[in-house]
């Protein structure tokens, strides 16, 4: 049996972040692209930046009696939640978080948006971004978290969800 279409939305989305290199125009090169939470103490080992994919919650709308698409209805940009977190650290008391979060931000959104489609183009409409919210975890800490929200609007029918 081959992959669901949730699976290949999901290792198409590790795969565009996989991508993210220094040698390809990044600000970094990602340690590793996890497609489950890793707790914040494991991540905190790494010097570069981690990023976890993580699949949230999603709506269908049926669309005939067979067939369903993401979200509450086939023209609306809404869809299946998934979230983006990306860890990454100032080195030294010269980077500033801030600044360093931010470029975690633009090469998440650089490789993500440059295919609205995620390369899945028979079945996925198109991928949104939805928001983007920082997290800082102690006042202390050079360590801090992003994430990136976004929907992707795919359609399936009930014989190959």
């Amino acid at each position: 049996m081959s992959d669901s279409k949730r699976i290949q939305i999901l290792n198409a989305f590790r795969t565009k972040l996989q991508n993210i290199k220094v040698e390809d125009g990044y600000n970094f090169t990602p340690d590793k692209v996890y497609r489950d939470f890793i707790p914040y103490e494991v991540v905190s080992l790494s010097y570069d930046p981690v990023i976890c994919l993580l699949p949230g919650e999603s709506l269908y709308h049926p669309l005939t009696s067979e067939e369903y698409t993401s979200g509450s209805s086939s023209n609306d940009i809404d869809g299946w939640f998934i979230s983006v977190i990306g860890y990454v650290q100032a080195h030294n008391e010269e980077d500033d978080l801030i600044n360093e979060m931010e470029k975690l931000i633009q090469d998440i959104l650089t490789a993500m948006l440059t295919d609205h489609r995620i390369g899945l183009s028979t079945f996925v409409a198109n991928v949104h971004l939805r928001s983007i919210m920082p997290h800082f975890p102690s006042d202390q800490d050079t360590k801090g978290i992003v994430q990136c929200i976004f929907t992707c609007k795919y359609d399936f029918n009930k014989s190959s969800p």
